[in-house]
């Protein structure tokens, strides 16, 4: 817990979690040079894997100064499948996902409905709407009252080679 962060919406800023037992939470972690690591590490887990999952998400509309909009939650694929992003239900939700890819220094992402995001943290559009395994996203919320309700069965999906998009750099959706 000493060298990851969870970002708690409700506040609209980074914290240091008491423990790393919920699930779908979306964790940060620096790793190299200026990072809180000095090298990739592993994390272990044991027992029963989550198999359906409600995600209650915060909101604050406290924007920073050219940031990219209110309600960004920080959420982790809490299956060991790949969650597909278009079944979930989503209420209150842009039917969006942005993942952090370390080689690109920039976001990809998945967009149905909203216009695709652009400018200089924007890399190019995924390949599909697979959320790796246990893997961090970002979504916006639009209300307080937003929820993302998944369940293994029906929203899961196992690839034989999943893409996983691990970190190295800082987070760069400009919050406050």
């Amino acid at each position: 817990t000493s060298v990851l962060y969870l970002y708690d919406a409700s506040t609209g800023s980074y914290a240091s979690p008491s423990d790393l037992t919920a699930p779908g939470v979306g964790y940060y972690g620096m790793v190299g040079s200026g990072g809180v690591m000095s090298s990739t590490g592993s994390f272990s887990v044991s027992g029963n894997p989550v198999t359906n999952y409600t995600h209650s998400l915060g909101y604050t509309s406290n924007q920073a100064t050219g940031g990219s909009g209110d309600g960004w939650n920080l959420l982790g694929n809490p299956y060991t499948t790949m969650l597909d992003w278009s079944s979930v239900t989503k209420t209150d939700v842009n039917d969006a996902i942005y993942i952090w890819d370390r080689a690109g220094g920039k976001y990809k992402y998945h967009v149905n409905g909203v216009s695709a995001p652009s400018g200089s943290y924007i890399s190019n559009a995924l390949s599909s709407s697979l959320i790796p395994p246990m893997h961090a996203f970002w979504v916006q919320a639009t209300s307080s009252s937003a929820t993302v309700v998944s369940a293994m069965a029906d929203d899961g999906t196992v690839s034989t080679s999943p893409v996983h998009f691990n970190k190295n750099r800082p987070d760069n959706i400009i919050l406050s």
